[in-house]
């Protein structure tokens, strides 16, 4: 097992990397579960976390832990219910299921499962991981771009002055995008 691979394994389980550097600042806990290797932790001059191999010489940086764990994300395509450990969005409510959060707040998922009725469900909780819910697949979306948001909006927009259908406006939009209509673009 090399450095990084056992704190991407053990550390999320204790609280994250902050855990060795503020939790436990004298790091006695934190030798407990890297008692694979001879380390020492630290901030070099820029203030910047790290831990050490004493036998190799091997860092591993913060940024390095974040990016492996970032890696292991689950990555959903917005088809049917989105993973457990998946990053999303609230898409909407349904008629059977009202979900408290507005549409486009960031939500994790925590549990999969399926009710008494049959029905399958994603349990989520909201960024801060305090406030959580329930919905079914058509409730989440994956997280849009800023590209997808002013595209939403667009759409949006059209559908509102009450002439255009959903289909007819998303044609409109990506139409104008596409530089296909003359004398039309989308602005920042």
């Amino acid at each position: 097992m090399t450095l990084l691979e056992l704190p991407v394994k053990e550390l999320p389980k204790r609280g994250g990397w902050l855990a060795i550097f503020r939790v436990f600042p004298d790091c006695n806990v934190a030798e407990k579960f890297i008692s694979d290797f001879k380390v020492s932790y630290g901030t070099d001059s820029n203030c910047d976390q790290y831990i050490e191999s004493e036998e190799t010489g091997e860092i591993l940086t913060r940024e390095q832990y974040e990016a492996a764990i970032a890696a292991q994300q689950p990555v959903w395509n917005g088809e049917g219910l989105p993973p457990v450990g998946a990053e999303c969005e609230i898409a909407a409510s349904d008629k059977y299921i009202k979900i408290s959060h507005p549409e486009g707040t960031k939500v994790k998922i925590y549990a999969c499962f399926t009710d008494d009725r049959g029905v399958e469900l994603a349990a989520f909780v909201d960024s801060a991981g305090s406030v959580g819910g329930v919905g079914i697949a058509k409730c989440f979306r994956p997280i849009r771009t800023e590209a997808d948001r002013k595209r939403g909006e667009a759409i949006d927009a059209l559908i509102s002055l009450g002439v255009f259908t959903r289909p007819v406006a998303e044609k409109t939009v990506d139409a104008i995008a596409a530089g296909k209509i003359p004398g039309l673009e989308l602005t920042k």
